[in-house]
């Protein structure tokens, strides 16, 4: 896996749930349109790109609370790209399913971005020996979690 950093927009509202032995884990999508100028000196969007965003822990608990649809964020992780036959498309001139690939970051840090925006900051307290445990745990839950999807 390849190490990035993306600053977008979230698409939605994360989503927080928790696995079966109570981490937690929050989901959220990112959008990120290059914008440039044209040959008359127009600004132009560029292609959209979505990315899949996956946090663990407090990580994921404080960005369920941080962070709402539209919101700048930056987030830096692991990128990981794997393509899949989508049943639902059907290629026209041949007829067969087509593929589709998708992008998932699982995110180390996410913040909001403070471009367009001024943000208060509010610390969550953890002592270090609760610090390294939840460290171990999440990358079992995480190992766990990419097993199974």
């Amino acid at each position: 896996m390849s190490e990035i950093t993306i600053t977008g927009n979230a698409v939605d509202t994360p989503s927080l749930s928790y696995t079966p032995t109570g981490t937690a884990v929050a989901t959220l999508r990112l959008a990120r349109t290059e914008r440039y100028r044209n040959n008359t000196g127009q600004w132009v969007n560029g292609d959209a790109l979505f990315v899949r965003v996956t946090c663990w822990r407090q990580l994921a608990e404080n960005v369920c609370e941080s962070v709402g649809k539209g919101d700048q964020v930056v987030v830096q992780g692991k990128l990981r790209s794997r393509t899949f036959d989508d049943d639902r498309l059907v290629v026209r001139e041949t007829g067969e399913v087509a593929q589709r690939q998708v992008f998932e970051i699982t995110a180390d840090d996410v913040s909001v971005s403070l471009r367009n925006a001024a943000v208060k900051i509010t610390r969550s307290e953890r002592s270090q020996g609760a610090q390294a445990e939840a460290d171990a745990q999440d990358q079992a839950a995480e190992g766990a979690w990419q097993q199974a999807s």
